[in-house]
């Protein structure tokens, strides 16, 4: 980048930064509408290994957001992760761990950045106090905590998978299992199994730790031969609502494509996903019109009809998400 467009990025966020500051409206309120709304409200919640933050009233909407972590209050030297419109994200995408970091995250669009949220401090690693519940030795639990971070994006066992369960010089415990609608898997000796939530890799070491109760130093591999638990559910006005099986990561664009695309009298820029988020469920925005048209088309008269909007563009979809088409 050229150091007159670094000059004018600046100048950007400087701009933005004043006019969350202050709440100045510049320009016939333009500038405002085209500064990215502030995120407010960061923290950190070590149990379910996520930051989180509330999207700001007012202000232009946000293409991205910008998570800044360092070692020290203030100081940010660590790489910034910039991440899609959704207010949270895992702290296994933002920090190395383990260790003691501080973090904030701004909101940004083609006009500039936001200023910075408040800051908190995360801490990865530490031991946990003494009143919390012991943890079993064996199975593993799966839930995620300071010392077990899930990345979202990491291929995970589900439902209905098929698995080659291999093992070295062992005929008898070789072979090919299908993952329970309860998400365990039958094998000899071992019974029932967990497998869903897992990698095949973290499966791996499960069956291997389980397995040296009856033999020395076993050799186990874990392979996934068919992939049939990523099931997307399109709902609404759309030509074949139903219920979809993917081979692989599949965008909203695709999984509407696949359900024949919009009706006539679908509501495209009020597209809801719904994600499954452990006891709650997470709503996101996505309008069709912003993805297909991209960002050019995204002109004053749309930024002020999504004033402090929020909106996804096209990403991934993950498995059990419902797309409802209203």
């Amino acid at each position: 980048m050229s150091p007159a467009m670094l000059d004018e990025r600046r100048l950007r966020n400087r701009a933005c930064r004043m006019t969350a500051g202050v709440g100045l409206l510049l320009l016939g309120g333009v500038l405002a509408l085209a500064c990215p709304a502030l995120a407010q409200g960061l923290s950190v919640d070590a149990e379910k290994g996520q930051l989180s933050w509330t999207p700001g009233v007012g202000g232009g909407p946000v293409e991205e957001y910008r998570v800044k972590c360092g070692l020290a209050p203030g100081r940010y030297e660590l790489p910034v992760v910039t991440l899609p419109p959704v207010p949270r994200t895992q702290i296994a995408r933002v920090l190395p761990g383990p260790g003691k970091f501080f973090c904030v995250v701004a909101a940004a669009n083609q006009h500039g950045e936001s200023a910075p949220s408040n800051e908190v401090a995360v801490v990865l690693g530490a031991a946990r106090g003494n009143a919390d519940s012991p943890r079993p030795a064996d199975p593993p639990k799966l839930a995620s905590c300071a010392n077990h971070l899930i990345d979202p994006d990491e291929f995970r066992i589900g439902p209905e998978d098929v698995l080659l369960i291999s093992v070295w010089k062992n005929d008898a415990l070789t072979r090919t299992v299908t993952v329970r609608p309860d998400g365990k898997i039958s094998l000899p000796l071992l019974n029932d199994v967990q497998a869903v939530g897992l990698t095949p890799l973290e499966l791996r070491d499960l069956l291997a730790k389980r397995l040296t109760e009856y033999m020395p130093a076993p050799d186990v591999s874990v392979s996934v031969t068919e992939v049939r638990s990523f099931k997307i559910s399109v709902l609404g006005e759309v030509s074949r609502p139903g219920r979809y099986e993917f081979k692989s990561r599949t965008t909203v664009l695709e999984a509407l494509s696949s359900a024949g695309g919009l009706t006539p009298f679908a509501s495209s820029s009020r597209i809801v996903i719904l994600r499954p988020d452990g006891n709650t469920t997470q709503r996101i925005l996505f309008d069709y019109r912003r993805a297909i048209n991209g960002k050019r088309a995204d002109g004053i008269l749309n930024r002020i009809v999504h004033f402090g909007g929020g909106h996804q563009e096209n990403f991934f979809l993950r498995p059990g998400d419902i797309i409802l088409v209203p």
